[in-house]
């Protein structure tokens, strides 16, 4: 399950990084692994119930523009934004990413993530609705919106966007 959120909206109920990174536009928040059962499983762990440690050095220049831009960690963790994403993405994969894994390695969990993203581009789908940013629009329009798009399921207040 893809996890997008709206930088601004988050940031005011968030202490985030100053400035919120640029392009300003729906941010990855993460890929979430959901069982059978609907149930999204946290912090796995590897054969033998070992930790899967991040490979962060798999993370290289073919890769990391694409993460700052779109995966950024948007939360103030370390004064320098570099370090605020390493941290925001080593969360990311030992609550979300480590379920996928040996499906998905370090790198093949983020790589998913921002394929996904590009596949479906929020901004572009609700401007085809015609909302824009700064635009008072209803859940229920936004979700209509994007349904016409892509398969969504609402869980509590969040919409979980779903490959059609």
């Amino acid at each position: 399950m893809l996890a997008q959120t709206w930088p601004a909206g988050f940031c005011k109920i968030n202490t985030c990084v100053s400035p919120i990174p640029t392009p300003i536009k729906f941010k990855i928040h993460g890929l979430w692994p959901n069982n059978i059962t609907g149930s999204q499983p946290r912090d796995c762990l590897g054969p033998g119930g070992a930790p899967i440690p991040p490979a962060i050095n798999d993370l290289d220049n073919t890769i990391l523009p694409r993460l700052n831009s779109n995966w950024p960690g948007l939360k103030q963790i370390d004064q320098q934004i570099r370090f605020n994403n390493i941290r925001f993405w080593e969360h990311e994969w030992k609550a979300h990413g480590t379920c996928s894994y040996p499906l998905f390695t370090f790198r093949e969990y983020f790589e998913t993530g921002l394929n996904l993203y590009a596949k479906h581009d929020l901004m572009a789908i609700l401007a085809r609705e015609g909302i824009k940013p700064g635009k008072l629009v209803s859940k229920v329009d936004i979700v209509n919106a994007i349904y016409k798009h892509i398969k969504i399921v609402m869980l509590n207040t969040s919409i979980v966007l779903l490959a059609k």
